[in-house]
């Protein structure tokens, strides 16, 4: 509103000053190679602003003519990016959509029309991969190597290729590349964790739990717990190097960080024994038998002084249940004990609540076998011996994926290949299920899966 009155006042005093020139009697003479023009003034500024406006005109045309190579150039430029994003975004969905065929047609497309190697290359690799070509992918990955800008999305890619393959050596290179690559990306540490893990290389993964990009990629608990078993397997390698001062200031602080983990109470025992530190040994086994109950801390609590007198090994397990007295473990030990000091109602009364039911834990067939046998009672002993050699056991860790079981805990999970997954915890702090550290950054290939692709710019 206000710019049409602001046009309408302009012309309103255009169109007075043109009356009043009108209304001036003046006349404009001009002298040009012998001939005289006499016209008024008016009509003088007339043919003043019609000649300004048609050498604008010319102007302009030259103008417009002169860069007219360039305009159309950029036109055409804009009409391949069009076309060269429209097949982009088309690529992208025929991989989600599993049609390989489309998907590499539409990528050599999109390669000839976009000068975008961080979009095309990997199109073009994802496509190799969803067909089959690995060879296509593997050099389409490479040749983004080469550019800073697509480097880190070439090494992942692959990494995922040799982890597929199953070559733990390149992958592990790959991932270190990628990690210095981007060393603020989760993907990459958390790939580069569980490489340098598999690979053996605890020193490196434990370090790598304290950078900022595991800071992102685990959870607090998990990452916790990735950090004892990473220090317990550092105490373990030092102390099979012969190393025992190290291995013992490790073990210390893995049972520090973790007191109930299980098998860094049992290496620190181990180690402490070993060095004549016999009570911070069995202090260690009661710090975590507080907190999970197992049958392995009763062994670790009799190697600290095997030739100990049954009764005085009584009263230690006694100390050692006192916190948990009616756990099914608990019972179990001071059983054990209680038929090696030759008090044999006592262990029957501590075995009497797990020996009811329809299958109870082998040990606790074999005890009561014991026990019928040293009463004279030899028909329900041979029963007993009898269940026992049915009856389930569980004295190792479970694995919380797969449910395999292991006699010896273990880093990884020999059945499914997860990490961190056993039950050597007195409650798995970073859930009920670990899977794979790997595949959870890289799992095989998925048919309607798109991957790893950067966003297309805007066709608008």
């Amino acid at each position: 509103m206000l710019r049409f009155a602001f046009g309408f006042i302009v012309l309103a005093a255009l169109a007075a000053a043109v009356a009043w020139l009108a209304g001036i009697p003046s006349a404009v003479v001009f002298d040009v190679a012998g001939y005289r023009i006499e016209t008024t003034l008016v009509a003088a500024a007339l043919a003043l602003v019609v000649v300004l406006g048609a050498f604008a005109g010319m102007l302009r045309g030259y103008i417009w003519f002169k860069g007219g190579p360039a305009r159309i150039a950029a036109a055409r430029a804009e009409w391949r990016r069009r076309r060269g994003i429209k097949a982009l975004t088309e690529g992208l969905a025929a991989i989600a959509a599993g049609d390989a065929k489309q998907a590499r047609l539409l990528a050599r497309r999109a390669e000839a029309l976009l000068d975008e190697p961080a979009l095309t290359l990997m199109l073009s690799a994802q496509a190799a991969e969803l067909a089959g070509d690995t060879g296509l992918a593997r050099t389409r990955f490479e040749a983004m190597l080469a550019r800073p800008e697509t480097e880190f999305l070439g090494v992942r890619g692959l990494l995922a290729e040799a982890q597929r393959s199953g070559d733990t050596p390149r992958a592990l290179g790959l991932a270190r590349r990628a990690f210095a690559a981007a060393p603020d990306s989760p993907t990459a540490a958390m790939a580069l964790f569980a490489l340098e893990a598999e690979s053996g290389h605890w020193a490196e993964a434990d370090a790598l739990l304290r950078t900022r990009a595991a800071t992102a990629a685990f959870a607090p608990a998990e990452a916790r717990k990735f950090a004892t078993i990473a220090q317990y397997e550092r105490a373990a390698q030092a102390e099979a190097r012969g190393l025992p001062e190290a291995a013992f200031e490790l073990a210390r602080r893995v049972h520090k960080l973790s007191p109930s983990f299980v098998p860094g109470a049992l290496v620190y025992a181990r180690i402490a024994t070993a060095l004549g530190r016999s009570e911070v040994a069995r202090a260690a086994i009661r710090v975590t038998w507080r907190r999970r109950p197992h049958p392995l801390l009763v062994d670790a609590l009799e190697a600290v002084a095997p030739a100990e007198a049954p009764p005085r090994r009584l009263k230690r397990i006694e100390k050692l249940i006192v916190y948990n007295p009616d756990h099914a473990e608990s019972r179990i030990a001071l059983a054990q004990a209680a038929i090696a000091a030759s008090q044999f109602d006592r262990a029957r009364a501590a075995l009497a609540p797990l020996a009811v039911g329809p299958a109870p834990d082998a040990r606790v067939c074999a005890l009561m076998a014991a026990l019928e046998s040293a009463a004279g009672a030899s028909e329900p002993a041979a029963t007993w011996r009898a269940r026992a050699g049915s009856a389930p056991t569980d004295p190792g860790f479970a694995c919380t994926a797969c449910g395999a079981r292991h006699a010896q805990f273990r880093a990884t999970c020999q059945g499914c290949g997860a990490f961190g997954s056993l039950d050597a915890f007195a409650a798995d702090p970073a859930g009920a299920e670990q899977t794979g550290l790997l595949a959870r950054v890289f799992g095989p290939p998925r048919r309607g899966a798109v991957a790893d692709l950067p966003t297309p710019p805007s066709v608008a």
